[in-house]
C-alpha cells in the first residue's frame, strides 16, 4: 500500500514537471515569435529578421528583410538571440544573461594643465641681402728693397768724329787735323758695372768699359799697336715693367774716356805712343726681358758723345803743342755706337 502510493507521488510530480517545461516552452514561442532576432547558424552564416515561429528541437521560421521565408532545423542553429530578453543556444531557450557588475572605473586625479609656453616674438623680416660676386683673390705684394747689384755688357764698337780739329779729318798736315778713324778702327769691348738697385724700375751704378780697335787708316801696314779705349762713369738705368717678362730699357750716363793708339811721324817711318782723353755722355734704349726684377737679360742699342780735351803724340817735345791740353780750336768731337747685350742680377 506504501509503495503504491510513493508510485504515485513520483509519477505525478514527473507529470507535473514535464508539464512546466512545456508551458515554459509554450510561453517562449509565443513570447518569441513576431520578434526581431538573430540567427548565427553551426556554418559561421547569420541571418537577421522578424521570428515567426519557434518549434523547439525542430525548426525556427525566419523572414528576412527581402521578405524571404526561411525555415532553420533546429540541429543547423548555432545560436538565436531573439530582441533583449531570451537567447537560445545549444537547443535551450535561455534568458540573456545580465552582465556582471563592473565597478566603475576610477575617477583621474587632478592633473594640472601644462605650463604655456612663454610668448615669442615673431622675428622681424629681414631682406635677403644682394648678390655680392667672391672677392678677387689676394694678390701677393712684395714689399721692396733696395739692394747691391752687379752686371756685365757685351758691345760691338764703331767710332768717329775728330780727336784733333772742328770737322777737318783727314789728314796730319798739323796739330789742328786727327781723325779718329786715322789712328783707330771699329772693335769690340766690354764693361763691368754694381750699383744699388733703389727701386724695381730704377738703378744707380758705377762702370768701367773697356773697348779694342782695330788699326787706323793712317797705319794700316801693321805698323804701330792697335788702340785700346777705357771708361769709368756713373749711370741710371729704368725698367718699364720689372716684374712682367718684357720691358723697355732706357739707360743714360756721363763718363770719362782715354784712348791709347799708334801715331806715325810726319814721314810715316816710325810711330809714338800716343793717347787722348775726353768727356762724353752716353744713351741706350732696348728691352728689358725677365720675370723677376731681381735678374734681367737687357739687349740694347747705344750711342755715346763727346770731345777730348788733351792730347799726347808720345814725343812730349817740350815744342811740341800736343803735349799741352788743346784749347777750344783743337778740340774734336767724336763719337761711338753699336750693339750692347747686358745681364743684371741683385745680390
Amino acid at each position: 500500500m506504501t509503495q503504491s502510493l510513493r508510485r504515485r507521488s513520483s509519477l505525478l510530480r514527473l507529470l507535473g514537471g514535464s508539464g512546466l517545461v512545456a508551458a515554459l516552452v509554450l510561453v517562449s514561442s509565443l513570447a518569441i515569435a513576431g520578434e526581431n532576432g538573430t540567427l548565427i547558424l553551426t556554418n559561421g552564416e547569420v541571418l537577421s529578421g522578424e521570428i515567426v515561429a519557434v518549434h523547439q528541437g525542430d525548426h525556427v521560421q525566419i523572414k528576412l528583410a527581402n521578405g524571404e521565408m526561411k525555415a532553420i532545423a533546429w540541429a543547423q542553429i548555432g545560436s538565436l538571440q531573439i530582441g533583449a530578453g531570451f537567447v537560445i543556444g545549444n537547443g535551450q531557450v535561455q534568458p540573456r544573461p545580465q552582465p556582471t557588475y563592473q565597478p566603475p572605473p576610477p575617477q583621474p586625479t587632478y592633473q594640472p594643465p601644462p605650463p604655456q609656453p612663454t610668448y615669442q616674438p615673431q622675428p622681424t623680416y629681414q631682406p635677403q641681402p644682394a648678390y655680392q660676386p667672391p672677392p678677387p683673390p689676394r694678390r701677393h705684394v712684395e714689399v721692396w728693397v733696395p739692394r747691391f747689384e752687379l752686371g756685365g755688357r757685351l758691345m760691338s764698337v764703331s767710332s768717329g768724329g775728330d780727336i784733333l780739329g772742328q770737322g777737318q779729318s783727314g789728314g796730319l798736315v798739323s796739330s789742328n787735323d786727327l781723325a779718329v778713324g786715322d789712328v783707330i778702327g771699329s772693335g769690340v769691348g766690354f764693361q763691368i758695372d754694381a750699383g744699388w738697385h733703389l727701386l724695381p724700375a730704377w738703378s744707380l751704378y758705377g762702370f768701367w768699359e773697356h773697348d779694342t780697335y782695330s788699326r787706323g787708316s793712317k797705319n794700316p801696314d801693321n805698323q804701330g799697336k792697335p788702340g785700346q779705349g777705357n771708361v769709368l762713369g756713373v749711370g741710371v738705368r729704368w725698367n718699364s715693367a720689372p716684374h712682367h717678362p718684357l720691358g723697355i730699357l732706357v739707360d743714360a750716363g756721363i763718363g770719362a774716356r782715354w784712348i791709347n793708339f799708334g801715331l806715325p811721324t810726319g814721314d810715316g817711318t816710325s810711330y809714338y805712343d800716343a793717347s787722348a782723353v775726353g768727356a762724353e755722355f752716353r744713351l741706350a734704349a732696348g728691352l728689358s726681358i725677365g720675370a723677376n726684377p731681381h735678374f734681367r737679360l737687357e739687349p740694347a742699342l747705344y750711342f755715346t758723345g763727346g770731345s777730348y780735351s788733351s792730347f799726347n803724340d808720345g814725343s812730349c817735345a817740350a815744342s811740341d803743342s800736343y803735349c799741352t791740353s788743346l784749347d777750344e780750336t783743337q778740340r774734336g768731337s767724336y763719337w761711338t755706337a753699336g750693339l750692347q747685350v747686358g745681364a743684371h742680377f741683385d745680390l
